[in-house]
């Protein structure tokens, strides 16, 4: 589906429905309507910020460019109404407030990594090409749903928060938020993938157990025998971000 399809199937009216209160902001449901803005949002930092992106280049570090790829693999997950943001509380509702963490969250299931194949196979920028093969590779050798038995997961996929806010809990609660709404929604298992060794460290902190590994030395040498990819530099991000991690919880 073309990122216009995906814009237009979003629209629709935001609901002031907050799941949770916090000091200074809320938790609430990515409603269609908000759609435009987790993107803008996500714009300025996760496509800049995130350890992978950073090692391709896929975006200008002085956040004067885009990736129209990331952005229609971010809307289609935006599209299955599982996300959630952080918005400063405020006058006018919250839902009207500053956008200052996301969580971007999915339906997992059987298949998902000959998808991720398939939106590899089209992808016309080099660059995205190779996050979404490493991503398939990951997707196709944890094998997680098989590892736990299940036939479906909660897929925590993005978590995002705004430079400016660190350090206030967000992140953990996007987190504890995003397992609780996966236990009301009857998901057996809960699921997120870490490029970052921050995050991992935040799964880790959580309770999440690893169930895979892989570091990115390990994938430089399967991405040349897989993918040919030898006229590139490996996807190494920088220090100390050198695995990326499956961490998943039975709920």
């Amino acid at each position: 589906m073309s990122v216009a399809r995906l814009h237009t199937t979003l629209l629709g009216a935001s609901k002031d429905v907050s799941l949770a209160t916090y000091s200074g902001y809320e938790i609430l449901p990515v409603a269609p309507g908000d759609a435009e803005r987790v993107l803008d949002f996500l714009r300025r930092f996760f496509f800049r910020d995130e350890p992978i992106n950073r090692a391709v280049e896929l975006v200008p570090q002085d956040g004067s460019g885009t990736s129209l790829f990331l952005e229609a693999h971010c809307l289609s997950t935006l599209k299955q109404g599982l996300s959630l943001m952080a918005v400063e509380s405020g006058t006018g509702g919250a839902a009207a407030g500053k956008i200052i963490g996301v969580s971007l969250n999915g339906d997992g299931k059987p298949g998902d990594a000959d998808l991720l194949a398939e939106e590899a196979d089209l992808c016309l920028d080099p660059k995205f090409k190779r996050i979404l093969r490493l991503l398939e590779t990951v997707e196709r050798n944890a094998d997680v749903l098989g590892c736990f038995g299940v036939d479906r997961q909660f897929e925590l996929r993005i978590i995002s928060v705004d430079d400016s806010c660190r350090g206030r809990g967000i992140a953990t609660a996007l987190l504890q938020q995003s397992i609780d709404l996966a236990k009301r929604k009857g998901y057996p298992l809960f699921r997120v993938d870490c490029t970052s060794a921050f995050s991992a460290k935040a799964m880790e902190r959580a309770g999440l157990d690893c169930v895979y590994s892989l570091s990115y030395e390990d994938y430089a040498e399967m991405e040349v025998k897989v993918y040919g990819e030898r006229a590139v530099q490996p996807i190494k991000p920088e220090e100390p971000h050198t695995h990326i991690k499956c961490y998943a919880l039975r709920i």
